[in-house]
């Protein structure tokens, strides 16, 4: 059965995750002393952020890049002090088999960003639900979106990169098949490039697309 969405707080498990590949570039949890004691590690933590905390679940960066070993028996266990939601910042199919709820639709995003370039018709987005349908379990979130933090920084804004196609594009990522994201700034129609990881006031606000949302969300 699928996990409630109506979760107050949420961590994001980037250095975790980066920690942990750096400490076992080559090594999986139990395959020796250190990346056993590493993965413990981890998990104590996470389980320290759900039961003393209250935590409502996880977004895990470069999730791919952490083997399958040690995330499938982690979520069994943090869902035995509550129910979590695991979101992996990554797109494989095999994350859902016993661990995240939710994983990110990287392909949505380039579909619809090839659409709304002219390089692509419609029957791109047709096909990314066709193989969205048939390849992923039917009981999980996909997580589409128009921009967000690697995009917005280091590549574009999502103005440009979807000129006017994006507002029927921000609705479809809202009430298409899918878990919407909406990155910092959307909500107030932010229409500038943030430097990455840094803290930046909202300037240049467009309420058409702020409102594009808000209506997309009722």
């Amino acid at each position: 059965m699928t996990k409630s969405l109506k979760f107050k707080c949420f961590m994001l498990l980037s250095s975790l995750c980066c920690g942990y590949v750096k400490a076992n570039p080559k090594t999986i949890p139990g395959q020796n002393a250190t990346s056993c004691i590493n993965a413990n590690s981890c998990i104590n933590a996470m389980k320290y952020w759900v039961k003393d905390i209250g935590f409502d679940g996880f977004r895990a960066d470069v999730a791919g890049f952490v083997p399958l070993d040690f995330w499938q028996p982690l979520c069994p266990e943090l869902d035995a002090i509550k129910p979590v939601f695991m979101l992996a910042k990554w797109e494989t199919r095999d994350l859902h088999a016993k661990a995240f709820d939710a994983t990110y639709g990287w392909s949505w995003y380039e579909a619809a960003h090839q659409i709304a370039q002219g390089h692509a018709d419609v029957n791109t987005l047709y096909l990314y639900y066709s193989w969205n349908e048939r390849h992923y379990p039917q009981d999980i979130f996909r997580m589409q979106d128009v921009t967000n933090h690697d995009v917005n920084a280091w590549e574009q804004t999502e103005f440009k990169a979807f000129s006017q196609a994006l507002p029927a594009l921000m609705a479809l990522s809202v009430v298409g098949e899918g878990m919407p994201m909406i990155y910092n700034g959307q909500e107030a129609g932010n229409r500038k490039q943030r430097a990455f990881l840094s803290a930046t006031l909202l300037s240049g606000v467009n309420m058409k697309t702020a409102l594009c949302i808000k209506n997309a969300l009722r």
